[in-house]
């Protein structure tokens, strides 16, 4: 029953806990992302840089990026993972159909 109720505790919401993690998840994302607003697909475009197929899978299954999304720059995932040669990125991206056709501005 101790488990239990410490488990509850821990549930709780303290409301100047919360403020302070939202300052920094604001702080970290300023630092990694230069203040503007990180969205799934710069998570998804920086796990394919860093070649974290394990973020990239999770993105793919949960659907909330788009296989074939483009960055700033028009180039896909699976266009960066050739440009690094990260075989590994490509076979993981390969199972979710990414299009071939598709062309970098």
């Amino acid at each position: 029953n101790y488990y239990y109720t410490s488990i509850n505790k821990q549930k709780e919401e303290d409301p100047v806990k919360k403020v302070f993690l939202m300052l920094i998840i604001t702080l970290v994302s300023t630092a990694l992302f230069g203040g503007a607003d990180v969205t799934a697909e710069d998570l998804f475009f920086k796990a394919v840089r860093n070649g974290d197929t394990e973020y990239v899978k999770e993105a793919m299954d949960e659907k909330s990026v788009d296989i074939d999304v483009q960055d700033d720059s028009g180039m896909t995932a699976l266009m960066i993972a050739v440009e690094l040669e990260d075989l590994d990125m490509i076979t993981t991206l390969a199972v979710y159909k990414p299009s071939i056709t598709i062309k970098d501005e």
